[in-house]
């Protein structure tokens, strides 16, 4: 692995409360409006969406807007300055879980020659966009998140970092604490860029679109070859499952649907939402209006959860042929309550919600190791890095 320093500035600890923004694939579109009419410091300013906007809005405008949602940050002084380039030891921490990570510049090339594996396809139109973004407004702040096999000589070093004070100290509304360590010491950078150098592959958790970014504008430009990233430890990461929602099916195509999947595979009614959630491997939970099915996958051959809902289900029962373009199509992490999906499809926000079961850290490097790819957004790992803590060029 070629991780080295990399330039970046930190948000400031007072104004961190106001800056740092909730974890952005948790927060529905009205969440990410209030918040953007509410505080004019959050890092949402910075990383606007279209559908934040009316229907139709012109991409361009919604680029424009982040530019001066950025500007606006950088003259209320939201970032200090580290001084140099620096590696980061990047710490999140919930009531029940902790993991701790080294941030720093990745080599693009590390991608192309495979020591970083993806696990996951993408969809061209969030690569097109995110491309976009970054080449307009020149500047990251969430890191591409990546987990590598435990290396006692990297966690010696992380160890011996964070004996001190870090640089950032903070914790967010949903209890997730955040610490930061600024690597400028030139022999412990030295240390850890040769330590994660004998690393010989790490792999993707999140951040596959970015990264698909990252290659697009090396591809363009040479001299962009590297992007920024955060390296945790296999043993400190964990996975929740990424569940499925599609939305506007007729009513007849749901119905027909139902038929289908009774006239396929094993089905079970479910009385209550929260029985919905999958037992274990093979089973995906089938939420429509008025009704919770347990649907069994049958024989997997090998075969992961996420492969074997699209396979047999989204595109024979449902008509979803390619999960990377299909607009109808959409995902939740599984990091809340199921009754909350049920909730969201009996008030026609969605048409279906499919449940999936989490697959282990080891099956995710399997499917690494092999080649293989699932489908985009088969996995969520938790808790994640949250925006407005770094600032990067890119």
């Amino acid at each position: 692995m070629r991780l080295g320093p990399i330039r970046a500035k930190l948000v400031t600890p007072e104004l961190a409360e106001r800056v740092v923004a909730p974890a952005y694939d948790l927060l529905s579109i009205e969440d990410r409006k209030r918040i953007l009419a509410e505080e004019p410091l959050s890092f949402l300013h910075a990383i606007r969406s279209p559908d934040e906007y009316e229907p139709g809005v012109d991409e361009d405008r919604v680029l424009a807007d982040s530019v001066a949602g950025l500007d606006r940050l950088l003259a209320a002084g939201a970032f200090g300055d580290v001084g140099a380039p620096a590696l980061f030891v990047y710490r999140l921490a919930t009531a029940d879980h902790v993991q701790t990570g080294v941030a720093g510049a990745l080599a693009v090339a590390d991608v192309t020659d495979g020591a970083v594996l993806p696990h996951e396809t993408t969809r061209i139109d969030k690569e097109d966009r995110l491309t976009r973004y970054l080449e307009t407004v020149r500047a990251a702040s969430s890191p591409v998140s990546l987990t590598y096999r435990p290396d006692a000589a990297i966690a010696d070093l992380v160890a011996t970092v964070t004996t001190r004070p870090p640089e950032v100290d903070i914790v967010g509304d949903d209890g997730l604490r955040q610490q930061v360590w600024a690597v400028t010491d030139v022999d412990t950078v030295e240390a850890l860029a040769g330590a994660f150098g004998r690393v010989p592959v790490s792999y993707l958790t999140d951040g596959h679109h970015r990264v698909a970014a990252a290659l697009r504008m090396a591809a363009a430009d040479p001299e962009r070859s590297s992007f920024f990233a955060v390296l945790f430890p296999a043993d400190q990461v964990r996975i929740v499952a990424f569940h499925r929602t599609l939305r506007n099916l007729p009513a007849g195509v749901v119905d027909a649907a139902e038929s289908m999947l009774r006239s396929r595979f094993r089905v079970d009614d479910v009385a209550d939402a929260s029985e919905a959630a999958p037992r274990g491997p093979g089973q995906v939970g089938v939420i429509l209006r008025g009704r919770c099915l347990l649907v069994d996958l049958g024989d997997a051959g090998g075969v992961l959860d996420a492969d074997l809902l699209q396979d047999r289900i989204l595109g024979p029962v449902f008509g979803v042929e390619d999960p990377r373009s299909d607009d109808r199509l959409d995902y939740v992490p599984g990091v809340g309550d199921v009754r909350e999906l049920a909730h969201r499809v009996e008030r026609d926000e969605f048409s279906a919600a499919f449940v999936l079961h989490p697959m282990s850290v080891d099956e995710m490097m399997a499917v690494s190791d092999a080649g293989l790819r699932l489908p985009p957004k088969s996995t969520w790992f938790a808790p994640k890095a949250r925006s407005g803590v770094f600032l990067t060029d890119v």
